[in-house]
């Protein structure tokens, strides 16, 4: 019999992260912090900590560092990502890169928001109120779905509910008692007599307030990629997390361009649901990780590449095209160095480097490498060929790419 994962098995991988903050890069002051699992640890300490370490690095290496990480105790790696002038840390069991592109989003938002607190690091509670709702957004919302799992965390209090309504309140109270044995957000919805879209929102806020435990069921257009150097451990002999072998042959199949639903197909996977609930465990602690905004905007740009290619050939010789391309991608390199990465094949197909090595601004290097292709090779054809069929064919292309998913 195949092994399963259980309730025990999800609260002991259920938050990968364990806390966040923020802080003022000259005062060294945290300004705002967000707690995954009480008391993991304290932000001003934490914050004092990774100041002095910035410090010593920009004095090691000659110049300050924007993005780095460092070992904090026996099981805690705190992620590094530097603003202009505030300084974004979580702390978490693993670093993925999927988490470091979180946190870059939302330094990127908090200075946006409170620029004017640049020169000072007196901060007022009221200001924080909407910006947490935004934080809470990027961390939670695309663990929420219909299939996600739910329990209540034993240590919940009564009075974590006063800074609810009494009628939202009731309903939460109603919840955490039917959510003993476990359940998942359609059940929830049902229970309480509202829509998915409203238990969605109930269950954000109570996941965020640490009342409840969320064990995340990946859909089959997510599109994932092991966490560096998961792979050794995920796939030794021992298997030492009991997966059951069709998680193991999805996991060996996950390389950041196919979705589950795809890699279920091609494997031809029947426990679908055992697979999918070890898969989003895996997740919750880190081992595998959905893509990253920024490996998304890149896999557009490589499928609606290959789409025009395809539509250009059907007026276009291959030889004619392959000789653009590789001219464009030779003397892009000086302006796009990335482009050394990006492989041009014989049977004119391209592909991008994607990989869980890879930082988002890198990333985004690759993207605006191959929008530089993409540009360039439109522009020439265009000049040489019917213009108006090389807009047509990449607007074709376009579509197609936007239609398949990503």
């Amino acid at each position: 019999m195949e092994p399963s994962i259980s309730v025990e098995d999800f609260e002991l991988g259920q938050s990968n992260e364990k806390s966040l903050f923020i802080y003022h890069k000259d005062a060294g002051v945290a300004m705002y912090s967000h707690e995954f699992l009480m008391g993991a640890t304290d932000p001003q300490l934490l914050s004092g900590f990774v100041s002095a370490m910035a410090s010593f690095l920009s004095e090691f290496l000659g110049s300050e560092q924007a993005q780095w990480k460092t070992v904090y105790g026996s099981d805690t790696t705190l992620i590094v990502e530097g603003g202009e002038w505030a300084v974004g840390v979580l702390a978490v069991s693993r670093e993925t890169s999927e988490l470091r592109s979180k946190l870059r989003i939302i330094i990127t938002e908090f200075e946006a928001t409170y620029a004017m607190f640049k020169e000072t690091s007196h901060f007022e509670g009221g200001l924080i109120g909407e910006y947490e709702d935004f934080v809470r957004n990027v961390f939670i919302n695309d663990r929420l779905t219909p299939n996600t799992r739910l329990w209540r965390r034993p240590e919940w209090r009564e009075a974590q509910l006063d800074s609810y309504s009494l009628d939202v309140s009731t309903q939460i109270r109603k919840l955490l008692h039917f959510m003993e044995e476990g359940i998942n957000v359609v059940q929830a919805s049902e229970f309480l007599g509202i829509s998915i879209t409203d238990a969605l929102q109930i269950i954000s806020g109570i996941y965020w307030h640490n009342l409840i435990n969320l064990g995340y069921v990946p859909a089959n257009d997510d599109i994932l990629i092991p966490s560096r150097d998961s792979l050794g451990f995920l796939l030794s002999q021992n298997n030492p997390l009991d997966l059951c072998v069709d998680t193991m042959r999805v996991v060996g199949k996950l390389e950041g361009r196919n979705n589950l639903g795809t890699i279920f197909s091609t494997l031809n996977i029947q426990n679908t649901e055992t697979v999918s609930l070890e898969v989003g465990n895996l997740i919750s602690m880190g081992y595998i990780q959905k893509v990253t905004v920024e490996h998304n905007m890149v896999l557009t740009n490589e499928r609606i590449l290959n789409s025009f290619i395809r539509e250009c050939k059907s007026f276009l010789s291959k030889g004619y095209l392959l000789g653009i391309i590789r001219k464009t991608h030779a003397e892009g390199i000086i302006k796009h160095p990335w482009l050394s990465k990006v492989s041009i094949c014989d049977d004119l197909l391209v592909l991008c480097p994607l990989n869980e090595h890879m930082f988002p601004e890198e990333l985004e290097c690759v993207y605006d490498a191959t929008l530089y292709i993409m540009n360039e090779m439109t522009r020439l054809l265009s000049i040489a060929e019917d213009s108006d069929m090389v807009q047509s064919a990449l607007m074709r292309a376009r579509t197609c790419a936007h239609n398949s998913g990503v």
